[in-house]
């Protein structure tokens, strides 16, 4: 049974049960921002003005400012590696790079630096799982069990999928201990999953399935996709490569280690030193090992964010937490669904430089894909669409559900607002001032979202890493930036 945690301590004293913790609580404490959402972190501001000189990329006219949001982040907020895209109306207007990739050697950040995002990968799932609707292959409002019957156990042959995917199924943590090397065996976490006992009544609360629900989006890819793909292949196949973008869902042994940032983990007393951004109930939940909180986030039990970053944990599928990509293939992907599903891919994969032409755009008018054609369709020389039907598009869009026990998260213990595994904006996770707006924040700062409202998909990624629960400022300066710039053009436009 549910039991709802009631504590009444006051920040003082939060803090100082903090200093006194043992490091095995201290552990629990690192975990407890750590998958869970972006940071919405404190950085002591630099002095002096801000250098141009680290960024590089491209921005389209119209999208200078976001250059200066992107170089502010590394003067005044304590950046070290990092970069920033955008795509609007299908067309790629902001891709920017700066800083280092490894902070002990000083290698620089690149055009084609990936890493870690962590919880951000939890929305490229949702888009997977999306595209499998568009094609007819799953039906939100069935059953799990229609497609996966063994998820029946324990009562759960009533989840609808959509129930699942809005955090609501009480499927938050998994009991059987996991390590990486469960994970590596995908049909293994399947069974260990569909045996879990729900921690509340489904569809009556929802709470952040943080570590858990990546692997029941991966089996029900691997279900309901005629050619039983895993969800890092499908991903790979299905989206990112038709966009001509780079992401991964399980790093393949291809792709060339010295091109992945290292992680930067945050300090795990910064839980305790940021109660202001942190929620108190929250932290202090951490610290007692049946709550909830603590069982959906040490679940695989680590050290610190820096041991998913690891030649093991990034080389398996882990779906709700180890994504690694570039910020521009997750702009890519959220852009082509805030357009329609129609995106001009980046040519070579990478942005123009200053003074190469803009490509035509146009508008996202073509036809959506036949049922049963499996291949995206040219629109144009240079265009790509998804196929994303009408329908599937109106149901990212729509507003997102409240559960009749209120918008509290069991997990976060903030409100929050989930739809189709993905976040929806609420005060704590502001994607957009527009309702249609869909995403996932990451562990640390990385942020991925589309807004249809706008026809813009946007992405940050980073390796420092922050503590918080929240939008990161980083992020959210760069958004911020892309937003007024879309509005001013709105007006020109007018």
């Amino acid at each position: 049974m549910y039991r709802t945690d009631r504590w009444n301590a006051n920040r003082t004293s939060y803090v100082a049960a903090g200093r006194q913790v043992t490091a095995r609580w201290a552990v629990t404490c690192t975990m407890a921002a750590l998958l869970s959402a972006a940071a919405g972190c404190r950085t002591a501001p630099r002095t002096g003005g801000v250098d141009h000189s680290i960024v590089h990329g491209y921005v389209a006219p119209g999208f200078e400012e976001v250059r200066g949001a992107f170089a502010e982040n590394f003067a005044r907020r304590g950046e070290v590696g990092a970069a920033c895209a955008a795509y609007y109306r299908g067309e790629l207007v902001v891709d920017l790079w700066g800083g280092v990739r490894d902070q002990s050697t000083g290698d620089a950040w690149t055009a084609d630096t990936m890493v870690m995002v962590f919880s951000a990968t939890k929305g490229i799932c949702g888009l997977a799982l999306a595209l499998a609707h568009s094609r007819g292959w799953l039906d939100y409002d069935a059953p799990v069990a229609r497609y996966w019957p063994e998820f029946a156990a324990h009562g759960k042959g009533t989840i609808s999928v959509r129930q699942l995917l809005a955090h609501q199924a009480g499927l938050c943590a998994i009991d059987e201990r996991l390590d990486w090397g469960k994970i590596a065996d995908g049909s293994a976490v399947a069974r260990i999953a569909a045996a879990q006992r729900p921690l509340w009544p489904p569809g009556s609360r929802h709470g952040y399935h943080a570590l858990s629900l990546g692997w029941y989006e991966a089996e029900l890819i691997r279900r309901v996709d005629p050619q039983h793909r895993s969800i890092g292949r499908f991903v790979r196949e299905e989206l990112a490569g038709p966009l001509e973008v780079e992401f991964h869902v399980g790093l393949p042994d291809s792709v060339d280690r010295s091109r992945v940032a290292n992680v930067i983990p945050f300090d795990i007393w910064d839980v305790f030193r940021h109660l202001d951004i942190v929620p108190p109930e929250f932290a202090w939940s951490m610290l007692w090992p049946h709550t909830i909180p603590r069982r959906a986030l040490t679940n695989p039990r680590v050290n610190s964010l820096a041991d998913f970053d690891t030649p093991e944990y990034r080389a398996v599928e882990f779906p709700a937490a180890n994504g690694i990509g570039t910020a521009r293939a997750i702009a890519a992907m959220y852009g082509a669904f805030a357009n329609g599903g129609h995106a001009y891919p980046a040519p070579g994969g990478i942005a123009r430089q200053p003074g190469e032409p803009m490509l035509d755009a146009g508008e996202a008018s073509a036809p959506a894909r036949p049922p049963g054609d499996p291949s995206p369709r040219a629109l144009g020389p240079h265009a790509v669409s998804l196929g994303i039907r009408r329908d599937t598009l109106a149901e990212l869009a729509a507003a997102a559900k409240v559960p009749p026990k209120g918008a509290k998260d069991v997990v976060l213990k903030v409100d929050t607002l989930y739809s189709l595994g993905f976040m929806k904006s609420t005060s704590t996770f502001r994607f957009s001032d527009d309702s249609s707006a869909y995403g996932a924040a990451g562990a640390g700062g990385s942020l991925g979202f589309a807004d249809p409202s706008r026809r813009l998909g946007f992405a940050y990624v980073l390796n420092r890493t922050r503590v918080g629960i929240g939008i990161d400022p980083r992020a959210a300066a760069a958004r911020d930036a892309v937003f007024r710039c879309i509005e001013r053009l709105d007006r020109t436009e007018r």
